[in-house]
C-alpha cells in the first residue's frame, strides 16, 4: 500500500496519479486513486497485491515513481520517491546451525550457533529443542551481515545419559516461511555419568 498527499488547487488531470516502482521493468500500481481532503489537496493511496508468479523477476527494492499531471498539463517533475523503497521478496530465509560439542558433559555448556541468509521477523528464531536453549546476546548479532543468533544450554551435574534434538524456524521481514521443514535441524548426546570399576576379585599389587 503506498500513501500520499498532492498538493493541488485545480484539478487533476485525466488518468493520474500514475503510481509504479521504478524496477527494470516497472511494476504499476492500478488499484487505488485520489480524493479531494480540501480546497488544495488530495489523498491518494495505491496497492498492489504481489504473486510470485508474475512478479518474482523483479525481487530487490524499488523506489515508488509517482507520475502527476494537472487537467492544464502541467507536469510533475521530479516523480521517481528515492528514499521511499518498496522491498519485493520471495525467496524463504535459510540458515546454517552448528553446535560447540555433540558430546557433553555434565556441567558444560553447549552452544547452539544460528546464521541466517537474511534478518528475520522477530527478536530470534524459534528454537524447539527437547534441551532448554536460551538466546545469548553478547555472542548474538541480529543486525549483522549474516545475521548470526547464539543459544546455550548448561548441562546439569546430575543429567544422567540421553540424546537430544533441535529444530529452527524463522520468518522473514516480509513473512516468508522456511519451506515448511526446519531451516536446519540436528542434536547431540548428553553423557552425565562418569565411568565406575566393577570388579569381583582382589587386586593384589607385589
Amino acid at each position: 500500500l503506498v500513501s500520499f498527499v498532492v498538493e493541488e488547487n485545480q484539478a487533476l488531470g485525466d488518468g493520474f496519479p500514475r503510481v509504479s516502482l521504478d524496477a527494470p521493468s516497472p511494476i504499476v500500481l492500478n488499484g487505488g486513486g485520489c480524493t479531494p481532503s480540501d480546497t488544495a489537496h488530495y489523498a491518494c493511496s495505491f496497492e498492489l497485491e504481489m504473486d510470485e508468479t508474475t512478479h518474482k523477476a523483479a525481487e530487490g527494492a524499488w523506489p515508488i515513481r509517482v507520475e502527476l499531471e494537472d487537467a492544464a498539463g502541467n507536469r510533475f517533475t521530479d516523480p521517481t520517491l528515492e528514499d521511499q523503497l518498496v522491498f519485493v521478496d520471495f525467496t524463504a530465509p535459510k540458515a546454517e546451525c552448528s553446535i560447540s560439542t555433540s558430546r557433553a558433559q555434565a556441567g558444560e555448556t553447549i552452544l547452539l550457533t544460528v546464521t541466517l541468509s537474511e534478518r528475520i521477523a522477530g527478536a530470534e528464531p524459534d528454537v524447539e529443542s527437547t534441551l532448554g536453549f536460551d538466546l545469548n546476546p553478547l555472542l548474538s548479532d541480529a543486525l549483522g551481515t549474516p545475521p548470526r543468533y547464539v543459544f546455550e544450554y548448561d548441562v546439569p551435574i546430575e543429567a544422567g545419559e540421553f540424546d537430544w534434538a533441535y529444530a529452527v524456524q524463522a520468518n522473514d521481514l516480509v513473512g516468508n516461511p522456511g519451506s515448511g521443514a526446519p531451516l536446519c535441524s540436528g542434536g547431540g548426546f548428553i553423557d552425565g555419568v562418569a565411568p565406575t570399576l566393577h570388579s569381583e576379585q582382589a587386586i593384589t599389587l607385589k
